[in-house]
């Protein structure tokens, strides 16, 4: 996907995984990150760099589904008990802890944000989809 490649990528999943994730977490996995998971199941992407607004950010893991140290669905599964990122979808972190999420209810689904403790729990719109947001990356 965008001759972005993944090292260390956790073990294969398939369709029926994202089912189950599905059925817990109440709505549709997005299509763009299903294909990505399906052909590198989270990892440490060869192109990393986002920039905007002059600011560099960097995407330093893409997590997994499942089958790792930490996964999307757990991930999911704690901030939601939390009460953050209710209508977000983590799929990958920076190295300070912060989180790139997609939207995947209510307004601009589909669309990538940042989300940091550092921005005191809001939100940093980045792209209009997951495509957008690997193709900017360096």
């Amino acid at each position: 996907m965008h001759n972005i490649l993944f090292k260390h990528a956790a073990k294969a999943i398939s369709e029926m995984d994202f089912v189950e994730f599905q059925e817990k977490f109440e709505f549709a996995f997005p299509k763009e990150l299903r294909k990505l998971l399906l052909q590198f199941n989270g990892g440490y992407p060869n192109k990393a760099k986002y920039w905007i607004d002059g600011k560099e950010m960097t995407l330093d893991f893409i997590l997994p589904l499942k089958y790792g140290d930490m996964t999307i669905e757990e991930v999911k599964s704690d901030l939601n008990l939390e009460g953050l990122l209710l209508d977000y979808l983590p799929f990958g972190i920076d190295p300070g802890g912060g989180y790139f999420c997609l939207k995947v209810q209510g307004e601009n689904v589909g669309a990538v944000y940042k989300w940091s403790h550092d921005y005191d729990g809001s939100f940093l719109y980045l792209e209009k989809s997951l495509v957008n947001f690997l193709k900017k990356l360096v």
